[in-house]
């Protein structure tokens, strides 16, 4: 039952025929090339626009294509908008209630936010900023 050949290693099939294995036998398939590497999300602060009776401001972004842009920063009010294209965005800056008091004391505050930008396709971004709110002073009847 046992059939050697000389220089190729034989296999005994039940049938008794011998059978050369010289390993496996692929087919040429497609040839996988890697992705071209993701771009990084673009994004370009397109002005400030401030509201003196309340404290607030808008920031204005622009960014390169569709996706989520979001702010957030201490003492500000989280934002998210969708851009469905290139597009500019309007992201407001609303204090929340300790930087409301401080600016109603104070008039002026500068604060830090950050811009973060997350395309449909591509890497996210993320962009700090200086935002300088103002407001009127609070006026004081005697």
């Amino acid at each position: 039952m046992f059939a050697v050949l000389v220089g190729v290693l034989a296999l005994v099939v039940p049938g008794g025929a011998a059978v050369a294995d010289d390993g496996p036998v692929y087919e040429e398939g497609p040839v996988y090339t890697p992705a071209a590497p993701a771009k990084p999300g673009a994004l370009r602060f397109a002005g400030l626009k401030r509201n003196r009776s309340n404290g607030r401001a808008v920031l204005f972004v622009r960014v390169s294509g569709p996706g989520w842009v979001f702010l957030w920063g201490r003492g500000v009010r989280r934002v998210k908008r969708f851009a469905g294209r290139a597009m500019r965005v309007r992201l407001p800056v609303m204090p929340k209630i300790p930087l409301k008091r401080y600016l109603k004391r104070r008039g002026k505050a500068a604060i830090r936010v950050e811009v973060g930008f997350q395309p449909a396709a591509g890497i996210p971004r993320t962009f700090e900023r200086r935002v300088l709110l103002k407001r009127q002073r609070a006026r004081r009847y005697r």
